[in-house]
């Protein structure tokens, strides 16, 4: 059977919407909370070779996880004498350095939960907030330290 040239052209605009349409429907990594944890330790897990993973995992985080983040980055500013990003500021060891994570199952309640290779003591759980029409990551951090105005002594 052979094509015409009006033939092959509606051919490729039949198969230019199809892949439009696919593209369309395919749901993002934080369109559930199981899929942003996901893809935030596979993220930070990156970040130590690829520096460009840190600031993507940063942004799969929830609102109060950012602010902890922003105030500890403005402080650590403050400190060091030059500006730090928030994401600099975000540790691999904050999130997981106990076990190599092996399966993500969601348990509700925004609340998933990893496990290892042995699973009675590799585990941790991570809560995830809905942030618009996806899911983001709040990691359980300590409050950050004070931020210091021009007026305070540095201890």
């Amino acid at each position: 059977m052979k094509l015409t040239q009006q033939g092959m052209r509606r051919a490729t605009g039949v198969l230019l919407v199809v892949c439009l349409v696919a593209a369309c429907a395919r749901r993002g990594v934080d369109a559930t909370a199981e899929g942003v944890v996901r893809a935030f330790i596979e993220r930070i897990e990156q970040s130590g070779e690829d520096p460009a993973s840190r600031k993507a995992a940063f942004e799969l985080l929830g609102p109060k996880s950012r602010a902890n983040l922003e105030t500890r980055a403005l402080r650590l500013s403050q400190v060091l004498g030059r500006p730090v990003s928030p994401h600099e500021v975000l540790a691999q060891g904050w999130v997981f350095q106990r076990f190599a994570p092996k399966i993500v199952t969601s348990i509700g309640g925004g609340l998933v939960r990893i496990t290892g290779e042995h699973p009675e003591t590799d585990r941790a759980e991570f809560q995830c907030v809905k942030d618009g029409d996806v899911f983001r990551v709040e990691l359980a951090l300590p409050e950050p330290p004070a931020v210091l105005d021009a007026n305070s002594p540095m201890r």
